[in-house]
């Protein structure tokens, strides 16, 4: 009998203050800084490990068979009582940087299989590949493509974990990163002025994502079946098409095709449709026959809504303005660097935390948060 073998929570940021709060997180960020883990072991469903030095050492157990009411024993004082300690919370952050460093390196080993094959074949070009060389090659308009002395830039793309319903309604949402030197960024976020260094079939889908997006790029695409198809032909045999669900764990291509995809891709009217005209430049998928435009549904662009558009403007005055605290580009990476003076919200998909002043200018907030049964939290 074969038993299958639970792979451990994702340790993120809210994981964590879901898990000990803030000023847990923080002492175990001290703890991982200090190099204080010494091991860690993931034995579902208990990550275990040993912190501290060698003169005093703490061996915390973290039970995670229910990730809402994880259970702790360590041989600190607060582990002794069954609280969340800052030893268990260190063990998460190390466990989840060595899984990340992993899953990195599998990223680099399949990038350069990859690119030993690509290798290969331009060596020995196919009679198609020899033909198609011949056509002009389109370049990418927001950033500039520089192979010997660019930063290196590949094109990441998660597809949905409700893939198999939205594709045969031709409403595929996709989503495109960029892996450059130093991290993981939207594609928008990619700098104009900075020069990158891609391979041709992923400069070749940025220039697919250009025009699907109007002459930008973007992370978030609705895509028909046609128009996927059309996006992963470049990248045919690179490990960079993942599902959102499993971000570390690229999909398979077994015989040029990805396993649960393609399969779901093919219909009438993607195989009427031809992907790559003769001229070389890329379809134009049902454009506004009067302004010209693309919708990224397959279908025209609405129009404009009068009442909508007269709603909204009754609201400017919700704008953000100039004085307005905290701006989006300025947030702490804490609730405790926020001054005391000002009501702060902060949360997550798991949960809600509301700081208050001491003063009596906000009696009446803190009247409806008491009644709509938030607990007061001690630190």
């Amino acid at each position: 009998m074969t038993v299958e073998v639970k792979e451990a929570p994702v340790f993120d940021r809210d994981f964590l203050v879901d898990l000990g709060g803030w000023t847990v997180l923080k002492q175990a960020q001290r703890l991982v800084e200090a190099e204080a883990v010494k091991e860690v072991s993931w034995d579902p469903p208990i990550l275990s490990g040993v912190v501290g030095s060698a003169a005093k050492q703490y061996h915390p157990h973290l039970n995670l068979r229910s990730t809402v009411f994880a259970e702790n024993k360590c041989s600190c004082i607060e582990g002794r009582r069954g609280q969340i300690c800052a030893h268990a919370v260190a063990i998460c952050l190390a466990y989840q940087a060595k899984r990340d460093a992993k899953a990195y390196a599998e990223r680099k080993k399949l990038e350069a299989a990859h690119d030993k094959q690509e290798a290969t074949q331009a060596k020995h070009p196919s009679k198609r590949a020899q033909k198609s060389a011949l056509k002009p090659e389109k370049t990418v308009r927001n950033i500039k493509i520089d192979r010997k002395q660019g930063a290196s830039l590949r094109v990441l793309l998660q597809l949905p974990p409700n893939f198999s319903a939205t594709a045969p309604r031709d409403a595929i949402m996709v989503k495109l990163e960029a892996a450059i030197e130093g991290g993981i960024i939207p594609l928008e976020k990619l700098e104009a002025d900075k020069a990158y260094s891609t391979p041709k079939a992923h400069e070749k889908l940025l220039c697919l994502v250009e025009f699907l997006c109007g002459g930008k790029l973007a992370s978030l695409l609705q895509l028909t079946r046609a128009q996927l198809r059309m996006l992963l032909e470049p990248v045919q045999g690179a490990p960079v098409v993942y599902w959102m669900t499993k971000p570390d764990q690229p999909i398979a291509w077994e015989d040029g095709t990805l396993p649960g995809v393609h399969e779901l891709l093919e219909s009438e009217e993607a195989e009427e449709t031809s992907l790559q005209p003769e001229s070389g430049s890329v379809p134009i998928f049902n454009p506004d026959p009067q302004t010209g435009n693309i919708s990224l549904n397959g279908r025209p662009p609405s129009q404009e809504n009068p009442r909508r558009a007269a709603e909204a403007g009754a609201f400017k005055s919700w704008n953000t303005k100039e004085g307005d605290y905290p701006a989006a580009d300025h947030r702490a990476e804490n609730i405790d660097a926020h001054p005391t003076h000002r009501v702060i919200v902060d949360g997550s998909p798991n949960f809600l935390a509301i700081r208050l002043p001491r003063d009596e200018s906000v009696a009446e907030l803190r009247t409806l948060l008491k009644t709509a049964n938030f607990i007061l939290d001690p630190t």
